[in-house]
């Protein structure tokens, strides 16, 4: 398999996360979806609880909303496609979590590092409509 980085970015729930999950299955059945979203109100619950039913039962979940470096290495497995959704909460999430003394060291995988890995992040970003871009 040809690795890539393919970084996803489009506004405020423009479609992201769908277009990187159909993204995702058409490289690979074998996903590792990284789930950065904590929920600490009933909308954000609501939130997650449709994203968690509309991901194809056989893909590996890891919800963490930090130490992302460590939970991928931990439960990489099989997994050709490495899915994160979304960036922009993992920095809050480490922002946050620095403010409570707490820190997370290494950098998120690329697509050099493991045996044929594509990680794909998503972020949001000024816009409508998703955009896919090769090489982050």
């Amino acid at each position: 398999m040809d690795r890539k980085c393919i970084l996803i970015l489009g506004g405020a729930r423009s479609g992201k996360s769908r277009f990187a999950e159909d993204l995702a299955g058409t490289i690979s059945g074998k996903v590792l979806f990284i789930a950065t979203a904590e929920a600490f109100d009933e909308e954000m619950k609501t939130r997650i609880a449709q994203h968690q039913c509309q991901r194809p039962g056989s893909w590996q979940t890891l919800e963490i909303p930090t130490n992302v470096t460590n939970g991928i290495a931990a439960r990489i497995g099989d997994a050709e496609v490495v899915l994160i959704d979304c960036l922009t909460l993992l920095v809050s999430n480490l922002m946050l979590g620095e403010q409570r003394g707490l820190s997370e060291s290494g950098k998120l995988p690329t697509s050099g590092q493991g045996s044929g890995v594509s990680p794909h992040p998503v972020s949001p970003a000024t816009g409508n409509r998703p955009l896919a871009t090769e090489g982050c």
